[in-house]
């Protein structure tokens, strides 16, 4: 979502070699062009890496450790009725008594799972179109994002539902229909679910950042998620 018109901060810096000789370099700061009627406020989420100075592996470490929250919250309320589910017979099962062979289950297994990762952003695409918005579909250091055009802007409100409509509508829809699969893919489904609530996080952290900003800010994803603020009370 950068900005068609894109401004940088220039700032001189010294840098001294081994023989002592000062060299001055000029660093360029990017500076996100705001919409009118606002200014540029902050970033949504500083760099951790470099705000607090945490390695990357303990960064990594760090977000495999929140995920585990959404992923007990699905072990909850999906894993353990679906299995008394199964123990009672699957009774609306459509072909409840199929049986799939490894190979077959391992391939199944790979589509649902990636489906369900084109199915998330899907949703965030079709959030941003019933809100108004031209979704783009891009990838982004192998995985795909959906977002808005250059030179957009979202709401807060618009911004929140967007970013919460996968995992609000999967786990919601989802949980509804696995009833009538047939449980040798029901479990394929669940585990789909449940991936798909943990791999959820990094929506749900960004919303919170959201839902804490003021009620008239505007976002934009130019070099990270920017923040901006009518001139009035910037």
């Amino acid at each position: 979502m950068s900005s068609k018109s894109i401004g940088y901060k220039s700032q001189s810096c010294a840098q001294k070699t081994k023989s002592g000789k000062i060299n001055w370099m000029v660093q360029t700061t990017h500076i996100p062009q705001a919409p009118q009627g606002y200014s540029y406020h902050t970033p949504l989420i500083d760099d951790w890496e470099t705000k607090y100075n945490y390695p990357f592996w303990i960064l990594i470490l760090l977000a495999n450790f929140l995920a585990l929250a959404p992923l007990t919250l699905g072990i909850l309320f999906l894993w353990f009725p679906y299995q008394l589910y199964k123990t009672l017979g699957a009774p609306y099962a459509v072909y409840s008594e199929l049986t799939l062979s490894l190979p077959i289950l391992i391939v199944l297994g790979i589509l649902i799972i990636g489906g369900s990762i084109i199915l998330h952003e899907w949703l965030h695409g079709i959030a941003l179109s019933i809100l108004g918005y031209k979704p783009r579909y891009a990838f982004h250091k192998y995985y795909l994002l959906a977002n808005i055009e250059d030179g957009s802007f979202l709401t807060k409100p618009h911004y929140l539902i967007m970013s919460l409509t996968p995992i609000l509508v999967m786990t919601v829809v989802g949980g509804l229909l696995l009833p009538f699969f047939p449980p040798a893919i029901g479990q394929i489904v669940l585990v789909a679910l449940l991936l798909n609530m943990a791999a959820s996080l990094g929506d749900m952290m960004v919303s919170l950042r959201v839902y804490k900003a003021p009620k008239d800010a505007l976002f934009a994803d130019d070099h990270g998620i920017q923040i901006f603020l009518p001139i009035s009370s910037s």
